[in-house]
């Protein structure tokens, strides 16, 4: 089997030693920057290429997309997916991810709560709420990728009359107090953190993790939520790189669990086939005409 990564220019430790790692383990290995990736359409064809190489002949692909790069990602992934290439995190993980705006929605409808948030285009609608609410909030703009910590109403009032001319979606959220649970989801297991140390998830809270993936249709994502006493409260998820904290604590073990399920998935294998099948009937076809 090939293993194709994607991820940004700079790798980061745990990226490499997933590399070395997946290199025992795969025929090939390639990793690419999301950058050095282009597109092609061709008449009939379209397909994506770094370099010469035309990446849809690997057989599965870990991708590590950033928030600010989600539309090409998202595209290069659906591409590949289509020519037969497994991704454990599918396409439309990134599309239900890819805006803050997005979220909300989302997760009240599969009852999965997030701090209190509100969503405006003007500071003027949000006027009632700085007056109300408790500080310090979070204010996220755009898509999310851009976050400002707010500890007054005085200083959210200058920040948002600066904001407001960029003419963004402007998202406010409360921050919840507790401590901050940390877990990296790896196909159905769960390396988790708190207080910068290796923390066992109970049932319920494996049950909410869990929860959180299949909404968004992923075998891998990044989570960190808080735990009150009545239930939990997500704060973060992430699907653009390996968090730092849980590669250094949990190691080989982490890394080794995110290459051994992907030579042993059944959908992968199913993906293959379906792959070599259809290469097949193109190379029959050719041969007719």
């Amino acid at each position: 089997m090939n293993l194709l990564i994607i991820g940004p220019e700079k790798r980061t430790p745990c990226i490499i030693s997933l590399i070395d790692y997946s290199q025992e383990k795969f025929k090939k290995v390639m990793y690419v920057p999301l950058e050095n990736i282009r597109i092609e359409y061709k008449k009939d064809t379209l397909e994506v290429y770094y370099k010469n190489i035309n990446l849809s002949n690997f057989d599965t692909i870990i991708p590590f997309i950033s928030k600010k790069n989600t539309d090409f990602g998202y595209e290069v992934l659906k591409i590949l997916t289509s020519k037969g290439v497994y991704s454990p995190i599918s396409p439309e993980t990134y599309l239900k991810t890819s805006h803050e705006l997005f979220l909300p929605l989302l997760f009240y409808t599969k009852d999965i709560k997030l701090p209190d948030t509100y969503i405006s285009l003007s500071k003027k609608a949000l006027e009632k709420t700085l007056e109300i609410e408790e500080y310090p909030l979070i204010l996220k703009i755009g898509n999310g990728d851009k976050t400002i910590f707010i500890d007054s109403k005085e200083s959210s009032i200058s920040i948002l009359d600066t904001i407001e001319s960029l003419n963004q979606i402007l998202l406010l959220q409360k921050i919840d107090k507790g401590s901050i649970i940390k877990t990296l989801f790896l196909f159905n297991k769960y390396f988790s953190s708190l207080n910068n140390e290796k923390y066992t998830l109970d049932k319920k809270e494996k049950a909410y993790i869990s929860k959180i993936a299949t909404t968004l249709s992923t075998k891998i994502i990044y989570v960190e939520f808080v735990r009150t006493d009545n239930d939990f409260i997500l704060k973060n998820i992430s699907l653009s790189s390996i968090p730092k904290e849980l590669c250094e604590l949990y190691k080989d073990s982490l890394i080794k669990n995110y290459i051994t399920p992907l030579l042993k998935d059944e959908e992968i294998f199913l993906t293959r086939s379906l792959k070599e099948i259809i290469s097949g009937i193109k190379r029959l076809y050719h041969v007719k005409k």
